[in-house]
């Protein structure tokens, strides 16, 4: 049974849906105003003519009406249900990578306790009735230098450290749902430990892994940065602007470059690059040349997947570059591919989401969103995949379920700006931002609004779920954490721009405008003195 307020709304949503009734509406009204004015013209060839015009506006209106009530329906939000397309064991992604502990420290030496001198022998009666000595300790190992004995004591183990968190690409995961496992989560208040300078706009995370975090910036600087204290091991100079996260497997990490530094008017017929680096050197291995490049590649089974400005989606041989096989869409595609079941799924500036076999690139779905007469109706936003859904923003202003076997429109809603937001999905809702300011918490089976937080600036970037936490920025270079079920502030921190949070299960790492930052769990004191002020 739904709240009246629901009740209310769905019984308005009824009447507007109805086309065949506003028409008719529309058409009996036009009528008798046709109807009035010949009545008022008592000349019969000017009845003819004003009859002729007054049919004219009445088809005119019975078309204006009958596109307005197409576009009205075809833009309208749907409502989901569990029995479209839901599969509730197939959360969001639970497959993590960890790297190794790092080597405990070698033990120090046992420690050598002052040597044990023999007494002085005694007096012959005197030993007869004496006692004979107590016997060593069992643990002592004895050393004896010259005459001297000394015991050696056994120095305590070292317990090992235990393993870090991989994050290995743009959204942790190939399914790119954006979920700490609770066993890596950490939780504020926090304080800030180092802080990197990018010298320009850092849009995107890094990706973290081996103890080392890898982030590029628009300016085409890339950094290989030591987790442990800051320091940059090494970094290279593109000249090309980046606006992805890289990815790593193995010894390599992938960058994705854009058209040459300074960007302000993008060159379209530019090549753009998926670039492979040494992650230890930054020596570059291969470089593949394609459209201009902004989407966050993903690597999988030894395939490297990302798209670009010449309407394809890539699939790469990781370790060589070579092309195993492209996929033509009908626009630019600037969305990240996310993976699942052996299905890549990404959205093109056509309006489209595809859903491509991994192995082979053969299409399996193409499908568009409630576009209407006024709706641009692209994708940027990147998909999430779970339960069985594809879920992803569009720029039309909503935010889209579909479903991952057959392409179709399980729900959309509506809010009220672009949504450039790629979602996270954990505990059964999607969270994703908006330019109007917004925050939502959307029931991943219906599309019911759970929650909305007023942000008080645009979001264009993806939240983290960690913790129990949404971790998002907004463009008014403020980062936020959130209640995930109720949505109250939790923290906040003076700096971010586009994204938020990634983490190696130690530190959580924050981009802002143009620094990453390290910060640790602290007392609340030392972090709210900290938290409103970077430095």
């Amino acid at each position: 049974m739904l709240p009246d307020n629901q009740q209310n709304g769905r019984a308005r949503w009824l009447a507007l849906r109805c086309p065949v009734s506003i028409l008719r509406s529309l058409k009996r009204a036009l009528a008798r105003l046709a109807h009035a004015v010949l009545r008022l013209l008592p000349a019969r060839r000017s009845r003819r003519l004003i009859a002729v015009g007054v049919a004219l506006v009445l088809v005119a209106g019975i078309a204006a009406g009958g596109l307005w009530a197409w576009n009205d329906q075809r833009t309208a939000d749907i409502r989901g249900s569990a029995e479209e397309e839901f599969v509730a064991s197939e959360g969001p992604d639970v497959e993590i990578t960890l790297d190794p502990a790092p080597a405990p420290p070698t033990a120090p030496p046992p420690t050598l306790q002052p040597p044990t001198l023999a007494p002085p022998p005694a007096p012959a009666e005197a030993a007869a009735g004496a006692p004979p000595p107590p016997p060593p300790p069992a643990e002592v190992v004895e050393s004896t230098v010259g005459e001297a004995t000394r015991p050696l004591v056994e120095a305590p183990e070292l317990e090992p450290e235990p393993p870090t968190l991989r994050w290995p690409t743009w959204g942790l995961g190939p399914s790119r749902t954006r979920v700490v496992p609770d066993e890596f989560s950490l939780k504020p208040p926090f304080r800030k430990v180092w802080t990197v300078r990018g010298k320009s706009l850092m849009e995107f995370p890094p990706a973290i892994a081996d103890g080392q975090l890898f982030v590029g910036t628009n300016k085409g600087r890339f950094m290989a940065i030591e987790a442990e204290s800051g320091e940059i091991n090494w970094e290279v100079d593109f000249g090309r602007c980046i606006a992805a996260s890289p990815a790593v497997e193995g010894d390599l990490v992938y960058v994705a470059l854009m058209d040459p530094w300074p960007c302000r008017d993008h060159d379209e017929s530019a090549p753009g690059y998926l670039v492979a680096l040494d992650s230890n050197s930054g020596e570059e291995q291969w470089r593949f040349a394609a459209g201009v490049t902004e989407t966050s590649p993903l690597v999988v089974d030894g395939k490297v997947y990302f798209g670009a400005w010449d309407r394809r989606v890539y699939a790469l041989d990781a370790a060589s570059g070579e092309e195993v096989w492209s996929f033509e869409t009908g626009d630019q595609v600037k969305s990240a591919v996310a993976l699942r079941n052996g299905t890549v799924y990404t959205g093109s500036y056509d309006g489209r989401m595809y859903a491509l076999d991994a192995r082979s690139g053969e299409l399996r779905w193409a499908t568009s969103g409630r576009t209407g007469l006024f709706s641009s109706g692209r994708f940027y936003s990147t998909p999430a995949v779970a339960y069985g859904r594809v879920y992803v923003g569009n720029v039309d202003g909503r935010v889209y379920a579909f479903g991952a076997e057959s392409g179709n429109v399980i729900w959309s809603r509506t809010t009220g700006g672009f949504v450039y937001s790629s979602p996270a999905v954990a505990e059964e809702t999607v969270y994703v931002g908006s330019y109007d300011g917004n925050l939502y918490a959307f029931d991943a089976v219906t599309g019911d609004t759970r929650w909305a937080f007023p942000a008080g600036g645009p979001i264009s970037g993806s939240p983290t779920v960690m913790g129990g936490l949404v971790y998002f920025s907004t463009l008014d270079s403020k980062t936020y954490a959130v209640d995930a079920t109720t949505g109250e502030q939790v923290w906040t921190f003076g700096d971010g721009e586009y994204t938020p949070l990634v983490t190696d299960g130690r530190r959580a790492y924050i981009v802002g405008l143009a620094r990453l930052y390290a910060f640790e769990p602290a007392s609340p004191k030392r972090a709210d003195a900290e938290q409103e002020t970077p430095s």
